[in-house]
């Protein structure tokens, strides 16, 4: 590749490190949120319950009501009930909150690339999108593809065709 071409791939490779760059603060966002989200309940489930402590009320679990209204004005809408422990487990580290954000972002890069960056980088270079390959890319297109149609799980089949993210 001569150096007029690399030299016009930067600023769409510097697009890409851009967008990188804000999927990273979106994730960092989510799970502060998520840390904060678990520390207000398990601080409320004391409260909530009585006498204070995690106990079992009338053969029931205690129920977290998650809204975005005061609930002391009328008419509140409750946009979530859940038990308190489902919530806590859902918003802890490696729990469903952080899985599902991490797929939908290993999803939204892998098509990013595929759509924008990909094409741009082929029409620099003269070629087809499709030769335009870089391994690590690869690698995601295998995750979000066991993402999308097999709920996140990898088989050892596809696993043996990472080349970069085998760890």
């Amino acid at each position: 590749m001569n150096f007029e071409k690399a030299k016009a791939e930067l600023p769409v490779l510097r697009n890409f490190v851009d967008f990188l760059n804000r999927q990273v603060g979106v994730y960092c966002d989510c799970l502060t949120s998520f840390s904060g989200n678990k520390v207000r309940i398990e601080r409320q489930i004391p409260r909530a319950q009585r006498p204070a402590g995690r106990r079992i009320e009338n053969g029931q679990s205690v129920i977290v009501y998650a809204s975005v209204e005061d609930p002391s004005l009328p008419d509140v809408i409750h946009h979530r009930i859940i038990r308190s422990d489902d919530f806590i487990s859902a918003n802890s580290e490696a729990g469903f909150n952080e899985k599902q954000l991490c797929w939908s972002i290993i999803v939204f890069v892998f098509t990013y690339w595929d759509e924008e960056i990909r094409p741009q980088i082929a029409t620099v270079r003269g070629v087809k999108p499709h030769a335009v390959m870089l391994d690590e890319l690869g690698d995601l297109r295998i995750l979000r593809n066991c993402i999308v149609h097999n709920r996140g799980i990898i088989s050892a089949g596809e696993y043996s065709k990472l080349k970069i993210m085998t760890k």
